[in-house]
């Protein structure tokens, strides 16, 4: 028996629970008509203001998943003048519906509060379920000016309404943008409107559009008001005495803006927080510009035997700060002089990466053909003064395996393997998925050519041919490398990471009743391991879910373990990553112990 934990914190909109793997299955784009058989059964219900006046929204999106999401299956529809919905053609299981709509807050079915997970729905073959209505709230607004440093207003600067939560994909603590209209552009009046905000606390960071490129000597020069006098005085001075005036000491410098927070500071420490609720509208958030002084940053590249300098391209990139905002989200690439160097001016200060690479077939014969791309990555920092800072190339790296499937069922094969993509992301990471991108062969192998040394952590993206299977091991030197990560060093090829899928992943399952014993499925379950000091960068070993209206709950493809489930009056989503949260629930909880390939039943009692 356990009870039920109210606890409710501020955090990013997501709509459904999805575990990290299965996030990195889905489809990118919008989901495509499933592959299998269509069935006969059908969804019809309204979209709905979440206000008093519940008034029907025409034109907003429906989506219709199955749970768990399978790789590209969903069904979508628009609603009528009525803000009436149907999908049809639906075979028998559990689903997930959720809505959206501009400037409207995205909604779940049966979401209790805004951003909340929503309560799937079972479907019998044949069955017309109807009244399946999706209320969705008005997103809050923060609007004002951008100013430069003249203090007129800034027209074409990039705005964000930015807000902390915890990544569902590596549980680090950063900024990000909740929705698309948060992200928006200042008009001709210098004028933002970010819209439909979730409720809660926000930082507007500005980011002029308009700056020198790096690499290039566009830098603005200011000169200062100090050399401003000295000029006028000498001036002054000539006139007095008749003579020729005597030369100034003027020392201009340049300069570029940097990006800015509201009030008008480049500390993400000493930015002033902007708290919405649902529906508010918040005016007045101003943000003046900032000029901040530029450098240039220079240095020689060390060539291996038989490499020129003309084979050579020298990247300059910005990484994300520890806390999620961006530098300037700018890139430039260079070439090597002669003798070997390179050169970018008009940095503004800032952390920046400088990656130096030779392509593939670039060298002559000299160099064996046998060896990796050679690269050179190096970080450092800018503060207003010129850097020098020497590369020397050296060989990249080759990561190589193969994927295996362990299980009952006909594995994918031939294109419906190589359309599967591995990814390499460097850690830390932002938000964002980046990296590097590997397709296995019809033998099942993959390989990654010139991978610059470093930390990453891995993710897949399913082939459609993949549905029923689930990654369960990849490994490398017989360490699964989703929990710490992949490290690559120099000089030194991975040859041996195997990707084992399987068709019969660990599951806990089960179902949650209230006091009197009926179905609980307005609660939340929260499945997490009790032994959380290993790091684990795929979120594996902390899931969420809601029950079914049947009071059915199930997650699968969990490493074998002790875990702890607990259930929740509320819950948002981002909370899980937050090891003090896990921590208070720990009291609450049911232990519950899970082993390679077995179906675990635990069913669960409120009090």
């Amino acid at each position: 028996m356990i009870r039920p934990l109210q606890i409710a914190r501020a955090g990013l909109v997501v709509l459904f629970a999805w575990p990290a793997i299965a996030l990195a299955q889905t489809a990118r784009d919008s989901p495509a008509q499933p592959a299998s058989p269509v069935g006969t059964a059908s969804i019809a219900g309204r979209v709905i203001a979440d206000d008093a006046s519940a008034q029907p929204l025409r034109r907003a999106r429906v989506l219709v998943q199955p749970t768990p999401a399978q790789p590209q299956v969903g069904w979508t529809a628009t609603t009528d003048d009525n803000g009436r919905y149907v999908v049809q053609g639906l075979p028998a299981g559990r689903y997930a519906i959720t809505a959206s709509k501009p400037a409207w807050m995205s909604g779940a079915y049966g979401a209790r509060r805004p951003g909340r997970a929503g309560t799937p729905v079972a479907l019998a073959a044949g069955q017309q379920l109807s009244n399946v209505d999706v209320r969705l709230p008005r997103g809050a607004v923060i609007t004002g000016t951008v100013y430069d440093p003249s203090g007129q207003p800034a027209a074409g600067v990039s705005v964000s309404a930015m807000r902390y939560s915890y990544s569902t994909l590596s549980g680090q603590r950063m900024l990000g943008s909740p929705t698309s209209g948060s992200s928006v552009i200042t008009d001709d009046r210098g004028v933002y409107r970010a819209y439909g905000l979730p409720a809660g606390e926000y930082v507007i960071v500005a980011t002029p559009r308009v700056q020198p490129a790096i690499g290039a000597a566009t830098e603005i020069i200011q000169i200062r008001s100090t050399d401003v006098e000295r000029v006028l005085a000498a001036a002054r001075a000539a006139d007095t005495t008749g003579g020729r005036p005597t030369r100034a000491d003027v020392t201009p410098r340049a300069v570029a803006y940097a990006p800015v927070l509201h009030p008008g500071t480049t500390d993400p420490t000493a930015a002033t927080a902007i708290t919405v609720g649902v529906g508010d509208e918040r005016t007045g958030v101003n943000v003046a510009l900032a000029l901040v002084p530029t450098a240039t940053l220079t240095g020689s590249v060390t060539l291996p035997l038989g490499v020129g300098p003309e084979t050579v391209q020298v990247a300059l990139t910005t990484p994300r700060s520890a806390t999620g905002i961006p530098a300037y989200a700018l890139s430039s690439v260079s070439r090597l002089d002669p003798s070997g160097r390179y050169q970018f001016r008009g940095l503004s200060p800032g952390p920046y990466v400088v990656t130096a690479r030779v392509a593939p077939g670039s060298v002559n014969s000299r160099v064996p053909a046998t060896t990796a791309p050679w690269s050179a990555v190096m970080e450092t920092a800018i503060d207003g003064l010129d850097v020098d800072l020497p590369l020397e190339l050296k060989p990249g790296v080759s990561v190589s395996g193969r994927v295996v499937f362990e299980g009952q069922r006909q594995p994918p094969a031939g294109d419906a393997l190589g359309a599967m993509e591995i990814r390499l992301v460097t850690v830390p990471r932002g938000p964002s998925i980046e990296g590097p991108i590997a397709r296995p062969g019809p033998d099942g192998r993959f390989v990654f050519t010139g991978v610059v040394p470093g930390r990453y952590s891995t993710l897949f993206m399913a082939a459609p041919g993949m549905a029923g299977w689930s990654l369960e091991l990849a490994v490398v030197s017989g360490r699964d490398v989703r929990d710490a990560g992949l490290d690559v060093r120099t000089g030194e090829n991975i040859a041996d990471w195997v990707w084992t899928f399987t068709d019969q992943p660990a599951e806990i399952s089960g179902t949650l009743q209230d006091a009197s014993g009926r179905p609980a499925s307005e609660y939340f379950v929260v499945v997490f391991a009790v032994d959380r000091s290993q790091p684990d960068l795929q979120s594996r070993r902390v899931r969420q879910t809601r029950p079914a209206l049947d009071g059915a709950f199930s997650v699968t493809n969990l490493p074998p373990g002790d875990y702890l489930i607990a259930a929740l009056t509320d819950l948002e989503p981002q909370d899980v990553y937050d090891p003090s949260f896990l921590k208070a629930l720990e009291p609450v909880a049911v232990k519950v112990t899970v082993r390679k390939g077995e179906k675990t039943v635990q069913n669960l009692a409120i009090k």
